[in-house]
């Protein structure tokens, strides 16, 4: 799988790399690539990004809902996904969720985002994201892929990774979620199949 960011910014060379590497996925062994678009607040802004995942055969994105609304409301629900984005487009879309976010570094003029997140409100965030998915029907949470953004992204302060200030607790945070996503058990048959 590649997550790959502003296809629009890409034009008609994407198709062509990409058909590349499926080819060469392929002729080694794999069934193919998997190509996933992000979702985010530049897929309305660049504008070639729906003619590129056309000419690239994309199918499939990823978002972080607020990301994508330029929302950020209310800082302690909207750090994960809980809906789709209505996009004018069939693709699959995966969810996801953010640790933190801070583009000072890219902003100088003062127009910038921060959002810090804790430990705490980060899990009840991808919780609220896991009950979400669960309840809708063409969904499988247990075989669906879910995005957190980032393990380092230490320029934007998107960081699961151990750190002083939080230690392990985002780490563990993603462990109580995984341990306790809402999933269906593939070992126990449902009345329509009994």
């Amino acid at each position: 799988m590649f997550v790959i960011y502003r296809v629009g910014l890409m034009d008609e060379v994407l198709g062509d790399m990409l058909r590349l590497w499926r080819q060469l996925a392929i002729e080694n062994g794999f069934q193919g690539l998997h190509v996933v678009d992000t979702l985010g607040n530049f897929y309305q802004m660049d504008k070639n990004t729906r003619k590129t995942e056309n000419l690239a055969e994309i199918s499939s994105s990823m978002h972080f809902w607020p990301m994508i609304t330029l929302s950020f409301h209310d800082q302690k629900k909207e750090c994960a996904s809980v809906d789709d984005v209505r996009i004018s487009s069939n693709m699959t879309q995966y969810w996801g969720a953010f640790v933190s976010f801070d583009n000072r570094v890219r902003r100088p003029d003062g127009r910038y985002t921060k959002i810090k997140l804790d430990p705490k409100t980060f899990q009840k965030c991808v919780h609220n994201s896991f009950q979400a998915l669960a309840t809708r029907r063409n969904r499988k949470i247990d075989t669906n892929y879910y995005f957190v953004n980032a393990w380092n992204e230490w320029n934007e302060q998107a960081v699961l990774e151990p750190s002083d200030k939080h230690r392990f607790d985002f780490l563990k945070a993603v462990k109580q979620l995984l341990l306790n996503v809402p999933a269906s058990d593939p070992f126990v048959k449902s009345a329509q199949t009994s």
